[in-house]
């Protein structure tokens, strides 16, 4: 073969990939799992054991129900200086925290259009987010980690796909997982094209000096630029959360070189049917890729759940995750990510936090926006605040004795409520729930 017939070959090569990866690379993850792989071969067994573990507590626990979990975040905003763009403001990253909660907890408007043969089993997962209020050194904080590099883009694709994750490569170190979730926001390029991926995370089981989820910048949160209208409700972040989660995607990712798929492979959950590749970046309602289905379904048919967070449907058709969703994810929570339960970075802690005359106690909680104060020794005054789980200060009031608080004007949700009396205080988690 001459030199130019293989030029030829090598240019008609690199052009489909690039326009594969224009076209479908919504998320890198299992890109990311291939190169973890690739790197560390021993990580197949080490994440089958992961597997094994999350499987046992499935099967070990019948109520799979739970207290509502809140996991401690962190954002790495990882920025150019040439690039003002990059260090998206704090707005859009509380507006990405918003969509989390509400998507995570079903608590988002859309959830009224998952159709009725998948409303049923539609699920409020009982996890929810907030930024960090407290830093590994116990210091207050934003939850925000604003850092700027000299890189103008991360390129994936070529064996660094972690290097926004490191410190040396222009980068953030990752804190420690077992007590928050890492949002990494940068730019990342293929061939120095921006976006080529909108997302990626790590699935359960992996590197803990890697761990967590990594968001394209201009992808995270609300947005009204139309550049990014199939992909502007935020919905990037809370699919990537689920991977982190262990959730894979709805099709299993069983398609072969061709993009040919076929309908016998499992994302390890009975109730999401089975269905032969991704949506296109659309809301096909009347789609039913696959007609072989697990036990669940019975005689039943069901369509593609298109609808289903963890498809590549637009975010304006994405509004549910499944029941066995929520099991799969809560397996991990209580196995391989067992230590977040018990992680504290989201309460404010004051000076005396352990003195009985300062102790704080709420009821009853969760409450529906009314709550009462117990004050075992009562001081003069003390001052109540509430915080949101952005760390906002929502409501305060001067209060003397024991009394009811009105906090119904606030949405549903996480809330941390705080005691004041001179320079210490002690707080303590609200939910307001229906």
């Amino acid at each position: 073969m001459n030199k130019l017939a293989v030029l030829l070959i090598a240019v008609l090569v690199l052009s489909n990939s690039l326009s594969a990866i224009a076209q479908v690379e919504k998320c890198g993850t299992m890109k990311l799992l291939q190169e973890h792989l690739d790197q560390n071969p021993a990580l197949q067994s080490q994440m089958q054991a992961s597997e094994a573990n999350a499987n046992a507590w499935a099967d070990a626990v019948a109520n799979k129900t739970s207290t509502i979990i809140t996991i401690p975040t962190v954002v790495h905003v990882i920025h150019n200086l040439s690039n003002p763009d990059q260090n998206i403001p704090d707005s859009v990253i509380f507006s990405q925290i918003d969509v989390l909660n509400e998507d995570f907890r079903r608590m988002n408007a859309d959830a009224v259009n998952t159709r009725p043969i998948f409303d049923s089993i539609a699920a409020d997962v009982e996890v929810q987010f907030c930024l960090a209020a407290m830093d590994t050194a116990g210091n207050t904080i934003t939850g925000i980690n604003r850092v700027a590099t000299t890189e103008t883009g991360f390129e994936i694709g070529f064996g660094g796909m972690d290097d926004m994750k490191i410190t040396a490569s222009g980068g953030a170190d990752a804190w420690p997982r077992d007590e928050y979730l890492n949002i990494w926001v940068c730019n990342m390029t293929f061939l120095g094209i921006p976006g080529a991926i909108l997302g990626f995370a790590q699935f359960p089981g992996d590197d803990a000096s890697t761990d967590g989820v990594v968001i394209q910048y201009n992808f995270v949160g609300r947005t009204l630029d139309p550049v990014q209208s199939d992909s502007s409700l935020g919905r990037t972040t809370t699919h990537e959360v689920g991977h982190w989660l262990g959730l894979r995607h709805i099709w299993a990712d069983d398609q072969d070189f061709f993009g040919n798929a076929t309908c016998d492979s499992s994302d390890f959950v009975d109730d999401t049917p089975n269905q032969e590749g991704q949506s296109n970046y659309d809301c096909n309602m009347n789609i039913n890729s696959c007609s072989a289905e697990a036990p669940y379904w019975g005689t039943t048919d069901p369509p593609d759940m298109v609808e289903n967070y963890m498809d590549y449907s637009t975010d304006d058709c994405s509004n549910m995750f499944s029941a066995g969703q929520k099991t799969r994810m809560l397996s991990f929570l209580n196995t391989d990510r067992l230590p977040l339960l018990s992680a504290t970075a989201c309460t404010l802690v004051g000076l005396d936090d352990v003195e009985t005359s300062q102790r704080l106690s709420l009821y009853p909680n969760p409450c529906s926006g009314i709550f009462n104060i117990k004050q075992e020794h009562l001081r003069t005054e003390t001052l109540l605040q509430v915080f949101n789980s952005f760390g906002q200060l929502v409501f305060e009031k001067s209060i003397k004795d024991d009394t009811s608080i009105d906090v119904s004007h606030l949405s549903l949700g996480m809330y941390f409520v705080r005691k004041m009396s001179g320079a210490s205080y002690v707080s303590t988690r609200l939910l307001i729930s229906q």
